[in-house]
């Protein structure tokens, strides 16, 4: 009986074999959760850090007395100083917007475009999202009639009362601020929490939260707003996929609020 031979080829040697430490592993586009919420927490931070370099600018410059009560009343003095704002939120902006530009490259995955989702939208589509915006404008102020609530907060009033220069204000405002805010929570922050397990409701909802409790200058009222103005900007940003959408409604948001504080202003 002759033997059966097999042919060695048949079976792989030990040396075609090719071990699972060899396979390279995909690099995930994102930044994971715990380290969005790492950076963010960090972004934060040089913020306030900015406010306090800004705040000892202005105590060398105009501070004028010689107590610690006077000090004291000088710093509180600054909540209502509209260039002192305009300053922390336009550096602010500058800087953050640009540490949040270095923390994606470090990831070495997306483009900066691509991560925050600046795609290019359809003029529908912003039309679309700027009436949202109107619509809620609208209610907003409607209801904060209705209930004997101030359209134009105290401190918004004084801010431009107290601005020296207007001009700042209006760019703070509608410029500056809308693009780091949305940058950091429509942007960064909304895409690290989508990809991770909370998912796309739970960066909507996370992302508002955050929103709100930064405006730490609002009343409980104002906070609920700004809460509820966080949940459908987070919508139209996924319904979109761009950055632009909610752009654009922020920056008309602060606009009519800007325009609203200039007439209370001019009637004052």
């Amino acid at each position: 009986m002759s033997k059966i031979q097999v042919k060695s080829d048949i079976l792989p040697s030990s040396d075609n074999l090719v071990s699972t430490e060899d396979i390279p592993v995909q690099k995930k586009p994102y930044w994971g959760a715990w380290p969005t919420v790492g950076f963010g927490c960090g972004i934060q931070v040089v913020s306030v850090f900015i406010a306090m370099l800004v705040t000892i600018g202005f105590l060398v410059i105009g501070f004028t007395g010689d107590s610690v009560e006077s000090i004291i009343t000088y710093l509180l003095s600054l909540w209502e100083n509209g260039l002192y704002f305009a300053m922390v939120t336009i550096t602010t902006a500058i800087v953050c917007t640009y540490l949040i530009w270095l923390i994606i490259k470090m990831r070495h995955t997306l483009s900066v475009t691509e991560y925050l989702g600046l795609r290019p939208i359809s003029v529908k589509a912003i039309l679309i999202s700027l009436a949202i915006a109107t619509g809620l404008i609208a209610l907003s102020d409607g209801l904060s009639y209705v209930l004997g609530k101030p359209i134009v907060p105290e401190w918004q009033l004084n801010l431009y009362l107290n601005s020296g220069s207007p001009i700042l204000l209006w760019a703070a405002f509608i410029v500056f601020g809308p693009i780091f805010e949305e940058a950091l929570f429509r942007g960064f922050l909304f895409e690290g929490f989508r990809q991770s397990r909370i998912g796309v409701i739970g960066a909507v909802i996370l992302t508002a939260f955050l929103w709100a409790i930064s405006h730490v200058q609002y009343d409980a009222y104002g906070m609920i707003g700004i809460l509820i103005w966080g949940i459908v900007l987070g919508v139209v940003r996924f319904r979109t996929g761009s950055l632009w959408s909610v752009l654009a409604m922020h920056a008309l948001l602060n606009l009519v609020a800007t325009i609203e504080t200039a007439v209370y202003a001019m009637a004052n």
